[in-house]
């Protein structure tokens, strides 16, 4: 069965959407900052360590911490 323009244009806008929530995750605040081992490369979180708070992301097996400041 020959599938229409339509259908295929259907099922890939399906398919972006599915990506674009994977994408979207939400960051939730954590409390203990992330271990070595813990997490793959581009993995992200936002951790609060008494008063400050950072963003930490994993690059080339490493985590990295940058403080953020209040906006």
């Amino acid at each position: 069965m020959i599938e229409t323009m339509e259908s295929k244009f259907r099922k890939l806008a399906i398919k972006i959407r599915e990506q674009e929530q994977q994408l979207e995750t939400p960051m939730k605040v954590e409390v203990v900052k992330p271990k070595e081992n813990e997490g793959v490369s581009g993995d992200r979180k936002i951790v609060k360590e008494g008063q400050s708070v950072y963003q930490y992301i994993k690059v080339d097996n490493n985590w990295y911490k940058t403080e953020l400041e209040k906006a």
